[in-house]
């Protein structure tokens, strides 16, 4: 989902879609997303890269990121390389986006992973670690794919995760 930092306008000149902002990119994904292998060159088109090449507003960083007090991601790896998860806390609350390592409250089973997961051994193991952490620290799950439950809580018993409660986001 990569693309949209940048637009035509009706001169046919690159602007910025915003212009005052900072992007931050792992290493890794910036690495994938300038040079794909053939399964995800379609995901990472070289036109919606360029803009961002010629930026000094691109960060790239290495590993989970503070980007101020409440804000901050953690990468994994399954999905594809240097993925991101925004973790936004306040109010005594976490939410954390979490793009494609869950994409769907189906995909909460360990062992479900998605078919177009690259690497879906890892997808398997930063799962189960996340998971963990998500249950010990008591995060709601933002799903960007669900068509029916748009944020979730979870449950463990037994290594075995399960939805605890669903929420749309104004609920929470």
């Amino acid at each position: 989902h990569c693309g949209g930092t940048s637009y035509y306008d009706e001169s046919g000149n690159q602007q910025y879609t915003f212009p005052n902002a900072e992007y931050h990119v792992t290493k890794s994904h910036w690495e994938t997303a300038t040079n794909p292998n053939a399964r995800e060159k379609a995901s990472f088109l070289s036109e919606n890269m360029a803009p961002l090449k010629e930026t000094d507003k691109l960060n790239l960083i290495d590993d989970d990121h503070i980007y101020e007090e409440g804000l901050s991601s953690i990468i994994v790896n399954g999905h594809t390389l240097g993925q991101q998860l925004p973790l936004i806390e306040g109010d005594g609350k976490k939410i954390c986006f979490v793009a494609d390592l869950l994409p769907t409250h189906v995909h909460v089973p360990l062992p479900w992973v998605m078919g177009y997961d690259m690497y879906p051994a890892e997808t398997l193991k930063e799962k189960e670690n996340f998971l963990e952490r998500a249950v010990k620290e008591d995060f709601y799950l933002y799903l960007e794919h669900d068509y029916y439950k748009e944020i979730i809580t979870l449950n463990s018993e037994n290594n075995k995760y399960s939805v605890k409660d669903s929420f749309t986001l104004s609920e929470i």
